[in-house]
């Protein structure tokens, strides 16, 4: 796989150019370098992008939207805890095969752990389990 890099990406217009240049696929950003590349960058620029991961903040519905029209392309919403990781949870592209259909994203929600993350909800207050635990599997 290759990789491509920018000293700063708040230089839309250079990280656009990137992008087009090598054909990126993969684009991940925080939801505020995403507002910057909504104002400088062409749709052609992304045209070649297959998924766009937002992390780092909370990912407003209306500028995923705006991505979309202008780029043709949703940004899936990453969480993470400062603490532990950039991301501990992802949405992602749903996954349908005959008679199956599992769901990747849930607008508003933070997503599916990643594989070899285990996520538990628990009471702040007591740290005690909070109802059920959410284990992802590696496979």
């Amino acid at each position: 796989m290759g990789v491509v890099f920018h000293p700063t990406p708040l230089e839309a217009e250079a990280i656009g150019e990137l992008v087009s240049r090598y054909g990126v696929t993969f684009l991940l950003a925080t939801p505020t370098f995403l507002q910057l590349y909504l104002r400088a960058c062409e749709p052609d620029d992304f045209g070649s992008l297959q998924f766009v991961v937002a992390g780092a903040e909370k990912l407003p519905e209306r500028l995923a939207v705006a991505f979309e029209e202008r780029f043709g392309i949703r940004p899936f919403e990453g969480y993470g805890c400062t603490e532990c990781a950039p991301a501990v949870a992802v949405n992602t592209k749903d996954f349908r095969s005959t008679g199956i259909r599992q769901v990747g994203a849930k607008r508003g929600k933070i997503g599916h752990p990643l594989p070899g993350v285990s996520v538990r909800i628990v009471d702040p207050a007591s740290l005690q389990p909070s109802g059920s635990t959410n284990r992802a599997s590696c496979s």
